[in-house]
């Protein structure tokens, strides 16, 4: 495995609209424990990205991301925020399993989602009606939920 490349993050202590940002890097790959014994001749295969250094981040912390003209995160905090909502879609607290499609989730429960991805990260420049239709739309295409719209 690579290292772990440092992310752009920010305290909540400091007003988001200062220039201050910190290069943070809580965790790296070798931080986490791998379960069972290297020398098994069972095959290694890669699970599901788990996003633990980012779940387990402190409520004052929040990963900037920058997004581009068109709407779309760009750089490794991009990167991380669409890891991120891969794994939050996953989780069966978030999203129940009584839901077989992305359009059948309430409007209220969706809202409640986005406002769960925007404590863990900021939005640079501006958050604007596109940047949170592609967070909502990534959700569902993430989620494997079905058809988004």
């Amino acid at each position: 495995m690579g290292r772990r490349k440092r992310l752009c993050t920010t305290s909540t202590d400091i007003p988001i609209g200062s220039e201050i940002h910190e290069q943070s890097s809580e965790f790296s790959a070798t931080d986490i424990p791998i379960e069972g014994d290297q020398s098994s001749a069972q095959k290694k295969v890669r699970g599901y990205t788990q996003k633990p250094e980012t779940w387990n981040m402190s409520s004052s912390r929040k990963i900037v991301v920058t997004f581009n003209r068109f709407g779309k995160p760009v750089g490794d905090e991009g990167n991380e925020l669409v890891q991120y909502l891969g794994t939050f879609v996953r989780m069966a607290n978030h999203v129940g399993i009584d839901y077989d499609n992305w359009r059948k989730i309430p409007i209220q429960k969706k809202e409640d989602m986005y406002s769960m991805v925007k404590a863990k990260f900021v939005i640079h420049p501006t958050e604007t009606s596109e940047i949170k239709k592609w967070i909502l739309f990534s959700m569902g295409k993430n989620g494997g939920l079905g058809k988004v719209h």
